[in-house]
């Protein structure tokens, strides 16, 4: 008995996916792997330590110019390159196909972050005004 593939196309883009073998396991033709709302996950999940991460590669430049003695405008031009280094790593995971999802995920986990942090520093000058006025 033959499977006919499914003609609907996949809802993440890319062809449609052919129906699994037996017992689950990819199809003749399908490669097995992460799904991508895995890797949009997955990417998510992995913001907060990633910014933590750029926080620290973007920082390193200007202080080990500092700690050797170098003009601060020379660190800071050299934190300002990492950082164009950074967000053109970005860029490329969301232009390479293949890492496409986990950069989506990144960058959508980023911006929740900073929404987030955004809110919290809102609560915290609203108790901050009203300590020093009540």
């Amino acid at each position: 008995m033959s499977q006919t593939p499914d003609p609907t196309p996949s809802p993440y883009g890319g062809p449609p996916h052919p129906p699994s073998g037996p017992g689950g396991a990819p199809g003749p033709g399908r490669p097995g792997g992460m799904s991508n709302r895995a890797k949009f996950w997955l990417g998510f999940l992995l913001a907060v330590p990633a910014m933590v991460v750029g926080a620290v590669l973007t920082s390193l430049p200007s202080f080990a110019l500092g700690s050797l003695g170098a003009d601060p405008a020379v660190g800071g031009v050299a934190g300002m390159v990492v950082g164009l280094a950074e967000l053109g790593g970005l860029v490329a995971l969301v232009a390479v196909p293949r890492t496409r999802w986990w950069g989506i995920g990144l960058l959508a986990g980023i911006a929740a972050a900073l929404i987030v942090l955004a809110g919290a520093c809102v609560v915290l000058l609203v108790a901050l005004s009203n300590a020093s006025y009540g």
